[in-house]
């Protein structure tokens, strides 16, 4: 048997509150003191690694989401990409790159050189995301419609491209 750390009356083994007080007995970290530590990380990070990190993951977000489905006013044709990834080679480069650039400002001090190939590699998935993004079906040209993947794939590399643009400028 223990007392309770506020009041002091008895606890009952494993009881999760004071019968007495009300206050609870864990001995885990109050939500309060994780959050101010949860903070204190996310602040040494720093805005530079943070921006690349959320790039990163919402660029490889937008690579696994839905990417593209074909209209259904469009009978004769069916199907569509669950996601880039699902595409094949160049969704699965996609991924990796959007993982590389979010993950490198965490493992490496990011030099000049590096910025500008992190700035090229995030600007030439964003070549290829917003390419011509058509379907050709019997000689037609059919448009699809863009899922939730093509746009956070969107925003996760243009956020990179934004970061790390910044970074070679001011390197």
């Amino acid at each position: 048997m223990s007392n309770c750390t506020s009041c002091g009356a008895a606890l009952a083994d494993g009881a999760a509150f004071c019968p007495a007080c009300g206050k609870s007995t864990s001995t885990s970290m109050p939500v309060r003191q994780a959050a101010a530590q949860a903070q204190s990380a996310v602040m040494s990070l720093g805005a530079e690694k943070l921006t690349t990190l959320v790039g990163g993951i919402v660029g490889a977000i937008g690579t696994l989401l839905p990417f593209y489905s074909i209209p259904a006013d469009v009978s004769d044709v069916t199907g569509g990409s669950p996601s880039m990834v699902g595409q094949g080679g160049v969704g699965w480069l996609a991924l990796l790159i959007a993982v590389g650039l979010g993950a490198l400002p965490l493992l490496t001090t990011v030099t000049r050189l590096f910025a500008i190939a992190g700035f090229g590699l995030a600007m030439a998935v964003l070549g290829i995301l917003i390419g011509d993004r058509t379907i050709s079906f019997m000689g037609q040209s059919i448009p699809i419609d863009f899922g939730a993947g093509f746009y956070f794939a969107v925003v996760g590399f243009l956020v990179l491209a934004y970061a790390y643009g910044r970074r070679a400028n001011e390197a």
